[in-house]
């Protein structure tokens, strides 16, 4: 877990990341371009989410990532973490080590915070190996995803935890199906 901040050092020259710690005033064009970018996709504001990190050079933004804080029920007890999701590089800088300099600063940020935790799915195995490289641990080979506490899908999403805290051991989160469960809708009446 990186606690310090040298791996900033290695960002292109004027490139920088910004920690909006809440949502407010976030330049929602502008991360919809980038998402739509890097993972297609509909419409619609981007999810809300309690804290932000966009790396952007003077003339636009190159990168994103955010947390949401989240209680997740695993085999029957309650856990206070991170949902980490979003993080994306524009994809003509893909494969120049943005992301895991973007992915460093958020988990250096996280570490100096309270919970204990961060969780993020990814579904596809290059990912997942990715993820580990920087420190990760798998905890599922699918997930679970619940919304008005209902089932809707399990998927092959792979699950994975990092602990920010020695005596915090991810494998307490280990399950078969991750369940995600929403607090919010949107288009619903």
């Amino acid at each position: 877990m990186p606690k310090n901040n040298e791996f900033l050092d290695k960002l292109p020259p004027e490139t920088r990341i910004e920690h909006r710690p809440n949502d407010k005033n976030s330049p929602e064009t502008e991360i919809l371009d980038l998402l739509k970018a890097a993972f297609g996709g509909g419409d619609g504001p981007p999810l809300p989410v309690n804290q932000r990190w966009l790396m952007r050079s003077p003339d636009k933004f190159l990168g994103h990532a955010a947390v949401q804080r989240r209680w997740f029920v695993v085999n029957n007890k309650y856990f206070e973490g991170w949902l980490l999701g979003g993080v994306c590089i524009d994809p003509d800088l893909q494969g120049k080590g943005l992301a895991s300099i973007l992915i460093k600063k958020v988990l250096s940020d996280l570490a100096d915070q309270e919970l204990e935790f961060a969780i993020l799915c990814c579904d596809k195995e290059q990912l997942e190996n990715y993820y580990k490289n920087l420190g990760f641990t798998k905890i599922s080979d699918s997930a679970l995803y619940l919304e008005d506490g209902k089932l809707e899908r399990v998927d092959g999403d792979r699950t994975l935890a990092i602990s920010f805290r020695k005596y915090f051991d991810v494998e307490a989160l280990r399950t078969e199906h991750f369940p995600f469960g929403f607090d919010f809708c949107w288009g619903r009446d």
